[in-house]
């Protein structure tokens, strides 16, 4: 099935589908990563792995696509990640409804800074803010934005959770995950006939 939105990705963000095609993206990403490098085999295969290790577990939460920053600036790189999930919705129950009842879920999660309705170009959305304790000492906090927009007439809900542990310059990176989100517009219900 095709997915009902449409979603602008910023330049040197790569993209990876979260279906047969995931690891030939992989092969590309690691490929580009170290071309001009032969005396890595070591490093090569274990961001490959590591890639696919987030690939598999994106899936597995019902992922659809996963976006991954390649952007440096100077020698460092800007990492952050956008996993894209959609939901299927309930065409009998209001959009209002269901953002309300979001709004109530998303506040009882430790960790949530700021959890409200929001105005969106594709329609009222819910936007969340929490940071994501570190799972060990040599790992670190993560800042997470999550984005809940629910398609018109109820069809689906998709999700687009951004995330970054680069936390001295959460702002700019909570503006840049904003203008990606307000790229999301639907795509037209209505199929065309074929011709002929």
């Amino acid at each position: 099935m095709s997915p009902r939105y449409r979603l602008l990705a910023p330049e040197g963000w790569d993209r990876i589908p979260l279906d047969e095609r995931a690891e030939r993206a992989v092969n590309r990403i690691v490929e580009r990563q170290f071309r001009g490098i032969d005396d890595a085999p070591h490093l090569r295969a274990e961001l490959r792995g590591s890639l696919l290790d987030q690939v598999r577990q994106a899936a597995e939460v019902g992922g659809r696509e996963m976006f991954l920053s390649s952007v440096m600036v100077g020698p460092m790189p800007l990492q952050s990640t956008l996993l894209v999930t959609e939901l299927d919705g309930d065409p009998a129950v209001d959009d209002s409804e269901v953002l309300g009842e979001l709004a109530l879920l998303l506040r009882e999660d430790a960790g949530v800074e700021s959890a409200r309705v929001a105005e969106h170009p594709a329609g009222r959305a819910q936007r969340r803010v929490r940071i994501e304790p570190a799972a060990s000492a040599e790992s670190h906090d993560t800042l997470v934005v999550e984005w809940y927009l629910v398609a018109p007439g109820g069809a689906s809900i998709v999700l687009l959770t951004f995330s970054t542990f680069l936390l001295p310059i959460r702002e700019a990176f909570e503006t840049l995950f904003d203008v990606v989100a307000s790229s999301v517009r639907w795509r037209s219900a209505v199929t065309v006939p074929a011709s002929g």
